[in-house]
C-alpha cells in the first residue's frame, strides 16, 4: 500500500481532489525528492520556531555644546532692584550693631552716675553742654512758680502701684514747673511726676501745689530723640500749655527758663500731687537677636539673589547615541 501525503497537515478536501486527478503517486515522487535534497530538519520547519535574539550594541556617549541661556533671564535692572533687599537688610543687621554699642555704653553710664552722690545743681549751672550730664543725681532748694505750669504727654507711670483709684497707669501727663534756685535766682525745668488727664488742671489737685522754699532731689535729663515718623507739632497750636516730648530748648523758650531738666525722684512726690520718680532706667539690650536675625536674612536672601539673577549653567552635558 502507497503511503499518503496528505495524511500530514493536509485538508480533506484537498485530498479528495487529489484522488480524484489520480496523481497521488507523482505527488509522493516529488515530494521524496526535495527532502532528499535540501534535508531541512522537520523542528526547523515548524511555523512557530522562535528567532535567534541578538544583544544589543553598547551605548556611547557623546559631549554636547553648552545649554544656550534662558529666556526668562532677569534684566539687570531687576538684578539692581532684587540687590537692593540683601543690602538694606544687612545695613539694618549693621545698624543695631551700632546701636547695641550705644546702648552697652549708655547702662553704664546710668550705672555709674546713679551709684554716685547727689551734687548741687548750681554747681552745675556753668556747664557748656547739659545733654553730657544726663542721669547725674541733683539736689536743688527754691521755689515753684505753678502759674506757669506746662505739660507732657501722653506718658505711662513708672510707678504703677501709686496710681490713683480709678485711673489707667498708661495713659497720663506729666507736669513741668519754673523752678527759681535760692542761691543764683536762676530758673530751671523741673518735672513734678505723673498724673492722670482728668488732673490736667491744677484746680484738680490743688492740695499738691506746694508753695514756698522746698529743697527736692532729682537726676538732670537731655531732650528727647524725637521719632521721626511723629508728625504731631512739638507744641499744641490749640493748648499751648501741651507739648508732644521732652523737647528741653522749646519749653524753657516758652517758659522764658534756663535750658536745665530736672526729673524730681519719689521721694520729693507730696500727697495729692504728681507722682514723681518717673526716670526710666531700665532698659532691654536685645540688639544682640536683632543682629543675627537681620544678618540671617541679608545671607538668605544674598543666596536666593544670586540664583536667580546669576544662575549656574553646565559647561559640558552628555547625550546619548545609537
Amino acid at each position: 500500500m502507497s503511503r499518503n501525503v496528505f495524511s500530514k497537515g493536509i485538508l480533506p478536501h484537498c485530498q479528495k481532489c487529489c484522488r480524484a486527478l489520480r496523481w497521488t503517486n507523482q505527488m509522493e515522487t516529488f515530494v521524496t525528492k526535495v527532502r532528499g535534497q535540501i534535508k531541512i530538519p522537520k523542528r526547523q520547519m515548524s511555523a512557530h520556531a522562535k528567532p535567534v535574539l541578538q544583544k544589543p550594541p553598547p551605548i556611547k556617549f557623546k559631549s554636547a555644546p553648552p545649554p544656550e541661556a534662558k529666556s526668562n533671564e532677569l534684566s539687570p535692572l531687576l538684578k539692581v532692584v532684587l540687590g537692593m533687599f540683601p543690602l538694606t537688610a544687612y545695613g539694618l543687621a549693621y545698624w543695631q550693631w551700632q546701636r547695641r554699642k550705644w546702648k552697652i555704653n549708655l547702662l553704664k553710664t546710668i550705672d555709674e552716675r546713679t551709684a554716685a552722690d547727689p551734687v548741687p545743681l548750681t554747681d552745675l549751672l556753668d556747664t557748656a553742654d547739659m545733654n553730657d550730664l544726663d542721669y547725674t543725681k541733683v539736689w536743688l532748694e527754691g521755689e515753684f512758680d505753678h502759674s506757669r505750669e506746662v505739660l507732657i504727654g501722653y506718658r505711662p507711670n513708672f510707678q504703677p502701684d501709686r496710681t490713683p483709684k480709678g485711673f489707667k497707669a498708661n495713659f497720663g501727663l506729666l507736669v513741668v514747673t519754673p523752678f527759681k534756685l535760692n542761691d543764683t535766682g536762676h530758673e530751671v525745668l523741673v518735672n513734678r511726676g505723673w498724673v492722670p488727664v482728668a488732673w490736667e488742671n491744677p484746680e484738680t489737685r490743688k492740695e499738691g501745689q506746694i508753695t514756698g522754699k522746698v529743697k527736692i532731689y532729682g537726676m538732670i535729663r537731655a531732650s528727647e530723640r524725637r521719632n521721626p515718623l511723629d508728625v504731631n507739632p512739638t507744641q499744641d497750636p490749640k493748648n499751648p500749655r501741651l507739648f508732644s516730648n521732652r523737647d528741653i530748648n522749646a519749653i524753657a523758650s516758652y517758659l522764658g527758663t534756663d535750658p536745665v531738666f530736672v526729673d524730681s525722684d519719689l521721694e520729693s512726690s507730696v500727697e495729692g500731687g504728681p507722682i514723681g520718680g518717673q526716670t526710666n532706667i531700665k532698659f532691654n539690650n536685645r540688639h544682640m537677636e536683632y543682629v543675627l536675625t537681620w544678618l540671617s536674612l541679608a545671607i538668605g536672601m544674598s543666596v536666593l539673589w544670586r540664583n536667580q539673577a546669576f544662575p549656574r549653567a553646565l559647561t559640558k552635558r552628555y547625550t546619548r547615541t545609537v
